[in-house]
């Protein structure tokens, strides 16, 4: 395997391989955000990766996250700061190390105070056919304390149906030509910038869900491609009607965005429908939706801290946007029929927009 690289076209900000974005909350990225919950899969380092194909090699896309709760002061007060030593390694599936990073982050005081904050560093490699583990070991500079997080990763060996399904919190596309290098927070995909992070979780005041899939095909074609979101035992409460796709010979993508807003708290998995007949695939994701309490403790804790979100973000907690919420949520009952039918309509509005060609 050659050293991990970008694809063209395919990249994160900046120059390096690894670099650092500040998330506060549930993987919420560019934005002073956080989640006041006990330990859990969102209080950890964690590692998640999507696989997209690339001939010869298959473009791995991962984001690390580094909770701040395992951080401790360097120098406190104004201006004071934490910071963390993270190692990646990949190996193969015989053991041998292909490759070693290593890179410093400092951490500013104020967000390490909030609880649930965190730091996202998105990661590219490129990998030929094959079995990977990709390891992460953070340690804490002030401490020594270190935690590990691991992800196995199956290199593509023939072209697939289509890629890995990407969840995230805002894509968009190139708004120019000189459009070419992605804000703070985003990787490129094409022509598509995206900002994600592991364990995607949403709130009732952002509650929309981006995704991002390539569909990968011979000639030239027009795919048709719908929604659906799954909650518990594996129950339907979205499903989006039909819509198509032209794409290119040789593949595209399908990107956008879905309005979730009334969903209730709890786990869910975005399901991606793309094709027809024997040509039919389908890819999963996972996420999360938080409730109301959670947003009030955030705003609370932030406004605590005095710590405000960036304007980028478009996270500003409204108490009309609250209420509004509010109003909608209760009128949830049962089989979220109203509710359904009122999304699937935005949905199929949004998602015809946002689809394009490669």
């Amino acid at each position: 395997m050659s050293h991990p690289r970008a694809t063209a076209g395919e990249r994160t900000r900046g120059s390096s391989l690894l670099w650092g974005l500040v998330v506060l909350g549930v993987g919420i990225p560019m934005a002073t955000w956080q989640t006041p919950s006990p330990a859990g899969p969102d209080q950890s380092v964690g590692v998640a990766v999507a696989r997209f194909y690339r001939g010869d090699r298959t473009l791995v896309n991962g984001f690390v996250r580094v909770p701040h709760r395992m951080l401790e002061g360097v120098r406190l007060g104004p201006g004071g700061f934490a910071a963390y030593t993270a190692m990646l390694t990949v190996t193969d599936s015989s053991g041998a190390v292909l490759t070693r990073e290593q890179w410093t982050r400092r951490v500013d005081w104020r967000s390490v105070q909030v609880a649930g904050a965190a730091t996202v560093e998105p990661l590219t490699l490129a990998l030929a056919p094959g079995v990977y583990r990709v390891q992460v070991v953070v340690k804490d500079s002030a401490t020594g304390r270190q935690e590990t997080a691991q992800v196995q990763v199956v290199a593509y060996a023939a072209r697939p149906a289509a890629s890995d399904l990407l969840l995230a919190y805002s894509i968009r596309r190139r708004a120019f030509p000189a459009d070419t290098e992605p804000e703070s927070g985003e990787v490129r995909k094409g022509d598509f910038f995206i900002a994600t992070t592991p364990d995607v979780a949403l709130t009732p005041s952002r509650a929309t869900l981006s995704y991002y899939e390539e569909v990968y095909r011979d000639g030239s074609v027009a795919v048709p491609w719908r929604l659906r979101v799954v909650g518990a035992n594996d129950r339907i409460i979205v499903s989006t009607q039909a819509t198509e796709a032209a794409l290119a010979s040789g593949g595209g993508a399908i990107a956008g965005s879905i309005d979730l807003g009334g969903l209730p708290p709890g786990s869910y998995r975005l399901v991606l429908v793309a094709g027809g007949g024997a040509d039919t695939v389908a890819r999963t994701a996972p996420f999360q939706m938080a409730g109301f309490e959670a947003e009030r403790e955030v705003a609370a804790a932030r406004d605590r801290r005095g710590i405000r979100s960036r304007s980028g973000a478009g996270l500003a907690l409204r108490a009309t946007h609250l209420s509004r919420y509010a109003e909608r949520t209760e009128r949830v009952q049962g089989p979220h029929a109203r509710w359904q039918a009122a999304v699937s309509a935005r949905v199929l509005a949004e998602t015809r927009s946002h689809a394009c060609d490669d």
